[in-house]
């Protein structure tokens, strides 16, 4: 008796391809279990440092920004645990302007302003990335914050550890 019959089936009876996904999901299902009874994590706790994530919003209304204050609470809009906002600097707004050299939205200084927020987190520094409550972040790039019930858009300007 051969092991593989002519339609696939192992010993006549199961189907190999059909056998090799039961397994997968089985290795699955058992894999979760363990992690589960275990108490195993992705990212551990204790691997975590505080950090400092300095970012520049730059045209943010006036009334939306003095409602940043240090001490106050913050999170990227993903992340799960909040952040603190340790300082807020607000400025005069920046034109926006398009490559062509046009306006692309009149700032007007009485309403809105320029805003530079350092808060700190929670996260991981590597040598050439940065993991913000396990979201990956760039210098640079333009993140979504929460802050009570102000919601603004940032660039970060600058990650470095908490001191």
């Amino acid at each position: 008796m051969s092991i593989l019959d002519s339609q696939g089936r192992i010993f006549g009876k199961i189907n190999l391809i059909d056998a090799l996904v039961i397994l997968i999901i089985l290795l699955i299902v058992v894999g979760g279990g363990l992690r589960v009874a275990l108490g195993l994590e992705f990212v551990h706790r204790a691997d975590l440092i505080e950090m400092v994530v300095r970012v520049e919003a730059p045209v943010v209304r006036k009334e939306f920004a003095e409602r940043l204050t240090p001490g106050g609470a913050i999170r990227p809009a993903r992340a799960v645990e909040d952040g603190e906002i340790l300082s807020v600097d607000l400025h005069p707004p920046q034109a926006r302007y398009l490559t062509t050299g046009d306006f692309l939205e009149p700032v007007d200084p009485q309403d809105y302003a320029r805003v530079e927020l350092e808060f700190k987190g929670m996260g991981e520094i590597y040598s050439n990335s940065y993991y913000l409550e396990g979201e990956r972040i760039f210098l640079g790039e333009e993140i979504s914050l929460e802050a009570g019930e102000v919601f603004l858009r940032a660039t970060v300007m600058e990650v470095k550890p908490f001191e």
